[in-house]
């Protein structure tokens, strides 16, 4: 036995190969929970630094709001001081001077704090009177002063202010002042209770970034900002991978991995400022990977000590078993010379024990059969001798024919003679049966063979005769059953005898449409397949009321179901039984449920009329509909309402004694003017 199919080595190997899949799974599982892990990591730190964000950029609000409105305790706000130290007054008599003097310290001591980078007097237009500006890490070269009136004009020609923020309460947002990002609050001044002007409050967005980046540890960085941009510009490769707007992913750049969150900033009449915060994760990760690579490693190495300690016992226990199989290959070999000994009271002695009795009963029973095999021998000559007997009796032109047989029988007497002299244990068939049934079977087969070589033919001509008439019966039958589908019984037998186009004229009768409404959406949502087994699953129930009611259904196209009554057969009741067959439609796709949260409903359309009904043409017959009144009923269903049943005139006073309706009005019908229509009700 090769090694490789030994129990042990099946059990061992089994044991590493379910080890080793188990060690991929786990680890395969630890990669997939690493990556959820850090996915989870990104969008908690999204989450705290939008929040800490969102705190900076309010708190930076609310200082500028205090300034506006209020002041330090003990002192009056600027803008309610009257007389010649009013900011109103001043702007009033617009001498930059004055303005100077009365708003230049709030200025100062505001930009000293950090409270606002820009100060600016706005009039009613959003043009800037006066302005005072003070850039971060600028040097100082304004110093709060109103600017001079060349650098006045430099200062405020790129800065506009949209005129639509300016109204009589505080407003605050992001605009862009030159190149730089701002955050701004603006608010009215009266005077005489009419609004002077408005001013215009501005901290730059370094000032906020930096806070935020104290804070937080993160990097905030405004995209596509030349003013940051520099700052950045060993980063610039995320760009290639910018999450979504308030999302958050795992970025690596050379061998540093980040956690860049998007965070959408809005600007007034402006593109939105994308905000990337950049936090470094590398160390994060690292220990991560590290850890999971000690464990796998762990683990590893114990399962091959595992493996190696359960092959040595397996190795040490099954030995014993390892004989007692190789003495039972030998007895299945025929060997039946060797004795087993029981040197163990366990489960393999056991085994032993058991092979030792099957062992010594198979040499008696060998022995049996060696007397069996020489009776045996006797009776093939006696069968072979009767044969050659009774071959002898038959012309000669014939006995080379059964010589065949005769050397078989022969053969298996030789073949019996050299078992006989085997001293091993053989199980043969029963050869003296076969031989003696063989003899009288090529004896009896000369016989009749004349007879059978005839009656074979015959009984093959015959078969084949039935076998065409089947064929011919069972087409003729799938004919008619296909026929039987497509077309009513009555015209189907109508074309059978008939070789021409068959057109009848019906005076009256009614017509129904119906269409799935929003068949378009679900068919995008539910993909092919599923979409055809939905129609089948509600035309097969719209069918099972067609025959229930004997109405004729006509047709399906795509999502729409056209059925008619009073054709092919003439019903006096017609307009009756499509109106329960409207209602019956409706009441089914009610109890339909919602395919991904959209309630399915139908669209129903009825008019009666004269029609032509028939089947024309040469190939792939189909019994139809022609005339006015099919194009009207098609236009009561494409007028119709979701969940509605729209009926035309001439329909409401077939049905009017049986059916509850409702006006609808006079309704321009596309191609075929007004009209005056009614809804189904029940």
């Amino acid at each position: 036995m090769k090694k490789s199919q030994t129990i042990l080595f099946q059990i061992t190997s089994l044991f590493v190969v379910g080890s080793t899949l188990a060690l991929l799974i786990v680890f395969s599982e630890n990669i997939v929970l690493r990556l959820q892990t850090l996915q989870t990591l990104s969008e908690e730190i999204r989450k705290g630094e939008a929040i800490l964000l969102r705190e900076t950029i309010a708190s930076a609000s609310q200082k500028m709001q205090y300034y506006a409105y209020s002041s330090d305790p003990g002192q009056s706000s600027i803008w309610k001081l009257r007389g010649r130290r009013s900011p109103i007054n001043a702007i009033k008599s617009e001498n930059s001077k004055r303005v100077e003097i009365a708003i230049g310290p709030l200025f100062k001591k505001l930009r000293s704090s950090e409270t606002l980078n820009t100060l600016a007097i706005l009039d009613k237009t959003g043009l800037p009177i006066f302005m005072f500006d003070n850039p971060p890490n600028s040097d100082g070269a304004t110093d709060g002063k109103v600017t001079t009136e060349f650098e006045y004009e430099t200062a405020i020609q790129d800065f506009s202010f949209p005129n639509g923020k300016l109204t009589k309460t505080l407003e605050s947002g992001f605009t862009v002042h030159g190149n730089r990002l701002q955050q701004y609050i603006v608010f009215p001044i009266f005077s005489n209770a009419t609004v002077l002007a408005h001013v215009y409050f501005a901290v730059d967005f370094t000032l906020l970034k930096k806070i935020f980046e104290a804070e937080s540890g993160a990097k905030i960085w405004p995209v596509n900002n030349s003013d940051y941009d520099i700052e950045f510009r060993n980063l610039t490769g995320l760009l290639n991978k910018i999450p979504n707007s308030g999302e958050a992913q795992i970025s690596s750049l050379g061998e540093k991995s980040f956690a860049v969150a998007n965070y959408n900033l809005s600007l007034d009449e402006q593109p939105n400022q994308t905000l990337l915060i950049i936090r470094d994760i590398s160390k994060i990760i690292d220990q991560g990977r590290d850890f999971q690579m000690k464990m796998f490693l762990s683990v590893a190495i114990f399962l091959l000590l595992a493996g190696y300690l359960i092959f040595s016992v397996l190795r040490k226990r099954l030995k014993p078993l390892s004989n007692a199989i190789e003495s039972l290959e030998r007895l299945s070999s025929g060997d039946l010379s060797g004795k087993l000994e029981k040197v163990r009271d366990d489960e393999v002695g056991k085994i032993t024990e058991a092979m030792e009795v099957f062992r010594s009963k198979l040499r008696s029973l060998n022995e049996l059969n060696a007397q069996t095999n020489k009776q045996r021998v006797y009776q093939q000559e006696a069968i072979l001798h009767q044969t050659n007997a009774l071959t002898d009796l038959l012309p000669a032109n014939r006995k080379s024919q059964i010589a065949e047989a005769i050397s078989e029988i022969e053969k298996e007497i030789t073949k019996s003679r050299t078992q006989a002299s085997l001293n091993n244990l053989t199980i043969e068939e029963d050869s003296v049966t076969q031989l003696f049934a063989a003899s009288f079977a090529v004896l009896g087969a000369e016989l009749s063979s004349q007879y059978e070589l005839l009656d074979e033919k015959v009984r093959a001509r015959t078969k084949e005769l039935e076998k065409k008439s089947n064929e011919i019966q069972s087409a003729l039958e799938r004919n008619e059953e296909l026929l039987l589908n497509i077309l009513p019984s009555s015209i189907a037998e109508r074309m059978n005898n008939e070789n021409e186009a068959i057109a009848d004229y019906f005076e009256e009768c009614s017509i129904l449409f119906a269409d799935i409404v929003g068949f378009t959406k679900l068919s995008s949502e539910l993909g092919p397949e599923k979409l055809v087994e939905f129609l089948n699953l509600v035309f097969s129930e719209f069918d099972d009321y067609t025959d229930e009611l004997g109405l004729e259904k006509i047709k399906t196209i795509g999502d729409n179901y056209m059925v008619a009554g009073g054709v092919p057969a003439s019903q006096k009741d017609h307009a009756f039984r499509i109106a329960t067959m409207a209602c019956k439609m409706m009441n089914y796709v009610k109890t339909l449920a919602p395919i991904n949260g959209t309630e399915i409903s139908l669209r129903i359309g009825i008019h009666s009329g004269p029609v032509v009904a028939g089947v024309i043409g040469k190939r792939k017959f189909v019994y139809d509909l022609w005339g006015d009144a099919v194009n009207t009923a098609a236009r009561m269903e494409s007028h119709s309402e979701p969940g509605k049943i729209h009926t035309s005139e001439s329909t409401k006073i077939l049905i009017a004694d049986s059916f509850t309706l409702e006006p609808r009005g006079i309704q321009a019908i596309k191609g075929k003017g007004d009209m005056n229509t009614f809804w189904l009700i029940k």
